[in-house]
């Protein structure tokens, strides 16, 4: 049946929507304990980048005159920080797949 309501042909759109939905297990609803997990990996996600910008604001301040140590410090911890943030997705993504 298509979006709107009606049986037929589904749309491009629709049937990427579906399998998504299926790769991710979206539509199931979470318990409180993967709730309370997977703010649990966002908390500690959060204090890590803190903890990062901490220790790179005075790495920047060390090397605010040299243009290209700071730009190799901006890199490293854009690189960290994504690092951070791609293994708390996947921690989250497990927790979402647990039944």
């Amino acid at each position: 049946m298509s979006e709107n309501g009606k049986p037929g042909l589904k749309s491009a759109y629709e049937l990427a929507m579906e399998r998504m939905a299926g790769k991710t297990g979206a539509g199931a609803p979470l318990s409180n304990g993967q709730k309370a997990r997977i703010a649990e990996i966002e908390n500690i996600a959060k204090a890590r980048v803190a903890e990062l910008e901490i220790l790179f604001a005075r790495k920047k301040a060390q090397a605010s005159s040299d243009a290209d140590a700071l730009a190799v410090i901006h890199r490293e911890f854009s690189e960290q920080v994504a690092a951070i943030r791609g293994r708390a997705d996947a921690e989250k993504d497990a927790v979402r797949q647990e039944h």
